[in-house]
């Protein structure tokens, strides 16, 4: 599938190792997503008592199995939260936090960047006063009935070898998570102006709906998307959504599946060539999203018309 350059991914995101933590896999970090993501396995719990956790970007810790996890305070050691089952703990950027699973657990870890963060929140709260402080909060272990299936989601696409997700649609992934994050677990939320409650204009939704599909097999940043109707990228992912009841990526997939079909009912053209048409270089991977969507394949579809 071929996708635009996008300008202005931050590299410095990298892995770092916690004492009786290993790296399972992770997606995203050479591609530049916004929002990278490893899976780690610690096979007898970990302890960080002795030294904390300390990194230079934020990171997300998300519970997909095991034990429990619990913050504690040196030199004591005394339990000061918990993280509940399907819970997350959310650690600002170099803030030192002191971790202990007694048991074998294994995490999924969302990382970003303090500019992608502060980005957002410059973009679409109107500004925050401290960068070091946009998702600080004394608790750290949360729960969150509505953030829970967007994570896993995410984690999903991010591993899926039988649909690799684009840039666009983890990058778009990402700011809405984001956007999330900063609403409702940030003491550097303020109220979202009206004007950015809402979705996009019908002149403007034309205008990017147009950009999207002028070449179905091209896939256009986000950026470029929000700079057509000069809204931040941010707002952008928000409105679209709002407008159309989907991510932007989710549109376009739909949108080429759409057109797919009409080409399927009306040309003689191979399913290969269809899958070319639609964006799609490969027509495994094409016959694997148009199942996904339609319940068949699509030489089944066709013969059906």
């Amino acid at each position: 599938m071929r996708a635009a350059t996008e300008e202005g991914s931050d590299r410095s995101i990298r892995l770092i190792p916690s004492p009786g933590m290993i790296a399972l896999k992770n997606a995203g970090l050479s591609a530049g997503w916004a929002m990278p993501v490893a899976l780690w396995d610690a096979p007898e719990g970990f302890d960080t008592s002795a030294r904390p956790d300390n990194r230079p970007f934020h990171t997300l810790g998300w519970r997909v199995s095991g034990g429990c996890v619990r913050r504690v305070l040196p030199p004591t050691l005394q339990t000061v939260e918990e993280l509940t089952a399907g819970g997350f703990f959310l650690q600002s950027a170099s803030r030192n936090l002191w971790l202990v699973a007694s048991e074998p657990i294994r995490l999924a870890h969302f990382y970003m960047s303090e500019a992608f963060v502060q980005t957002a929140a410059t973009e679409y709260l109107g500004g925050v006063s401290s960068q070091a402080e946009i998702l600080h909060n004394e608790r750290v272990m949360r729960s969150d009935p509505q953030l829970v299936p967007e994570l896993d989601a995410y984690l999903r696409r991010a591993f899926d070898q039988e649909e690799p997700a684009t840039r666009l649609e983890m990058d778009s992934r990402a700011s809405l998570l984001v956007l999330h994050l900063l609403k409702h677990h940030s003491v550097a939320w303020r109220k979202i102006p009206d004007s950015k409650r809402g979705g996009l204009p019908p002149r403007h939704l034309r205008r990017v709906c147009d950009a999207m599909t002028s070449d179905l097999r091209v896939e256009v940043p986000l950026r470029t998307l929000a700079a057509l109707v000069d809204i931040s990228y941010h707002h952008f992912c928000h409105a679209f959504k709002v407008s159309t009841g989907t991510a932007p990526y989710q549109w376009l997939v739909e949108t080429r599946v759409a057109h797919a079909c009409e080409l399927l009912r009306t040309t003689g053209h191979p399913v290969a060539d269809v899958a070319a048409a639609v964006g799609y270089d490969d027509p495994s991977q094409f016959t694997r999203v148009f199942r996904s969507r339609r319940g068949m394949t699509p030489c089944a579809y066709r013969g059906q018309w």
